[in-house]
């Protein structure tokens, strides 16, 4: 599908498989060493992440208006998406302790710190994906109802504050043509009309492989990251999208079915919030492109040219994997 999304560009497809690449050694490598090794160093990955986030602002290369990139040189590294695997590592360590007083405190403490350097880049989507996944967290570590009640309330009452201090005007524009697209056909407007048009295009079947119109007359914008989905969705049409959403259904059903049996509370509460980062991953995307969310940059799973989410995924993989076999170690013994 990205061969197709790139209109045949093989540089991109070389890119993107030197990140699968990278990404599976690192999957493997995780999957052979016990998660209890990590856990005894979750506080310095956590501080070596935020830690990048600010050297983000200092050498970081700026692209469509916002700072979120360090160039490495072979690679053009994002350090907000390494959040999105720090938070569920430092949240299971310190939410699984059950002696610890005021874990809701220092879940927020945790998840606040990168929030704001990420919202500062500007972020919006990656700061709401990371929100999602701490209040899953915290719900699943089965905190006591007053604190969710307390933070759910705060949350709504500080959103007219956001809306006006927290947003830039293109956030806003994003938000107001999801809305209503038709404000700016032309302009913020447009994405969103030529993503629905490409899904509805695709009908039962769809259009056939490299030959979806949309994409290929240049009418579908970002089709090769954001709108990947859209020229799954007009070139295989709806079998094609369910068969990529049974995959991913797959997928976050192992997970969670493993989340349910084990009785290791910090294995339980890691494999649970990197399952809430990509199943809210797939869920945006492509509801941001048949247009039920707004638009907010955030790729598919495995299936957009996004080489460092490609990595951060496939760690997140691997640790799965880890506990998995953890506690298959224990079955066994």
């Amino acid at each position: 599908m990205l061969y197709s999304a790139s209109e045949q560009n093989i540089s991109i497809i070389y890119s993107q498989s030197v990140k699968l690449l990278m990404g599976l050694v690192l999957m493997f490598t995780l999957y052979q060493l016990p998660m209890r090794y990590i856990k005894d160093y979750v506080e310095i990955i956590y501080i070596f992440s935020v830690l990048m986030l600010i050297v983000v602002f200092l050498v970081g290369s700026t692209g469509k208006g916002a700072t979120r990139w360090l160039n490495l040189g072979i690679l053009k590294f994002q350090p907000s998406e390494l959040i999105k695997i720090t938070i569920p590592l430092i949240l299971a360590k310190w939410l699984s302790d059950t002696n610890v007083p005021y874990r809701f405190m220092y879940a927020m403490m945790f998840t606040l710190i990168p929030m704001a350097l990420i919202i500062k880049q500007p972020d919006l989507g990656t700061a709401l994906m990371i929100t999602f996944i701490a209040g899953a967290m915290i719900f699943a570590a089965e905190i006591a109802w007053g604190y969710i009640i307390a933070l759910s309330i705060t949350m709504v009452t500080a959103l007219p504050f956001i809306w006006i201090y927290g947003l830039h005007d293109y956030q806003k524009s994003r938000i107001l043509n999801f809305l209503n697209p038709s404000l700016d056909p032309r302009g913020s407007g447009y994405n969103i009309i030529q993503s629905k048009i490409a899904v509805g295009s695709g009908g039962f079947w769809g259009q056939g492989w490299l030959k979806g119109t949309q994409i290929h007359f240049k009418f579908l914008p970002e089709h090769a990251t954001d709108f990947i989905f859209g020229v799954i969705a007009q070139e295989f049409g709806w079998i094609g999208c369910m068969t990529l959403l049974s995959l991913l259904c797959m997928l976050i059903y192992q997970i969670i079915d493993f989340c349910l049996t084990t009785k290791d509370l910090f294995a339980k509460l890691l494999c649970f919030g990197l399952a809430v980062h990509f199943l809210l991953s797939a869920i945006i995307n492509i509801g941001m492109v048949i247009g039920v969310f707004p638009v907010v940059g955030i790729p598919l799973s495995l299936v957009s040219f996004a080489g460092t989410h490609c990595i951060v995924i496939l760690i997140s993989f691997g640790m799965i994997l880890s506990c998995m076999q953890t506690e298959r170690n224990k079955l066994i013994q």
